[in-house]
């Protein structure tokens, strides 16, 4: 049930049951609930302009100030995702569902799978190969690689550790960084690392690379089509058109449940219980934003006080 391009697909059940065994999807979930992000032109290869602060006026609640003036964020994106993949038109037919309900209800035309020479390590080879080729970034200027990712090949060995393969003929060793495990939130974790690192007093002046790649499957089921494979990097440095002006402009919502986890290691396949994931779902919603919505007042409050010369913070206890 394999795809490549101008191919006609092979369609049995055995097929179908090979390509699905090897289904992923890269699950780069989760948002930077921030009102700066702010653009201000267009990235010429290394060159960028610092990002708009967005306006300073202290009577506007939406105005995100000044920030630090390093104007941390993303300076450009590489993606790629594996020419094969599972025609989701077919998939239909196959699953017995009405015409249109993966095509047109998930907006998919392809669910893109690995072939037996890919995994996570590959994607991510691939996708860092090409951010740094494309942009012509010399590798001696990467000076942190963060991965993020919920699948593993080594239970031990990260994926960070494979991609130091990319620096190796350079000499370049000296890169902090890891790979953050943990099923859709790894990414973002992993791009608010680099952002604290290129932000900090720690900064030694290079660029920050992070990775968001995943290699997972589903079981027979509804969430089946939701699969596919993929890997995105992002290059991270100061005065980015893309930026976090702020970084106190952000808010998280972090808890323990059960509606998505992999407790049999023999298998690929996670529990998931899409009725809790729903509930699970608004209710960070509705938390990051009333906490994001209290952070935004109190930043605001502050900002006022500092513009007419009265002191204040952005504490809690403030209307």
């Amino acid at each position: 049930f394999f795809l490549r391009a101008n191919e006609t697909p092979i369609y049995d059940d055995a097929s179908i049951d090979s390509a699905m065994s090897h289904l992923a999807v890269g699950a780069v979930a989760g948002a930077i609930a921030a009102r700066s992000l702010s653009f201000s032109g267009s990235p010429d290869k290394r060159q960028s302009s610092a990002a708009s602060s967005g306006g300073n006026d202290a009577n506007n609640p939406l105005s995100t100030g000044d920030g630090n003036g390093k104007n941390v964020g993303i300076l450009a994106v590489e993606a790629y995702t594996p020419s094969t993949y599972v025609s989701q038109s077919r998939l239909e037919e196959h699953s017995g569902v009405s015409k249109g309900r993966y095509t047109l209800g998930l907006g998919q035309d392809g669910l893109a799978v690995c072939g037996d020479c890919e995994d996570v390590n590959s994607l991510s080879l691939t996708v860092v190969h090409s951010l740094l080729e494309k942009y012509e970034i010399d590798p001696t200027e990467i000076g942190r690689l963060e991965v993020g990712t919920e699948t593993l090949v080594d239970k031990s060995k990260s994926t960070k550790t494979v991609l130091m393969d990319l620096f190796a003929s350079s000499g370049n060793t000296d890169v902090e960084g890891a790979t953050v495990i943990n099923a859709c939130y790894g990414g973002t974790a992993a791009l608010l690392n680099a952002f604290a690192w290129v932000e900090s007093d720690g900064w030694d002046g290079r660029y920050a690379v992070v990775v968001a790649a995943d290699v997972a499957a589903y079981a027979r089921g509804p969430a089946r089509p939701t699969c596919g494979a993929g890997a995105v990097a992002v290059l991270v440095g100061r005065d980015a058109p893309l930026a976090l002006v702020d970084p106190r402009e952000r808010a998280t919502h972090a808890a323990n449940v059960w509606d998505f986890f992999k407790p049999d290691h023999s298998v690929e396949y996670p529990t998931v219980d899409g009725a809790l994931s729903q509930v699970c779902y608004y209710r960070a919603l509705e938390d990051c934003y009333g906490r994001f919505a209290d952070r935004m007042d109190a930043l605001h409050l502050e900002r006022k006080a500092a513009a007419t010369g009265v002191k204040g913070g952005a504490g809690k206890g403030q209307d």
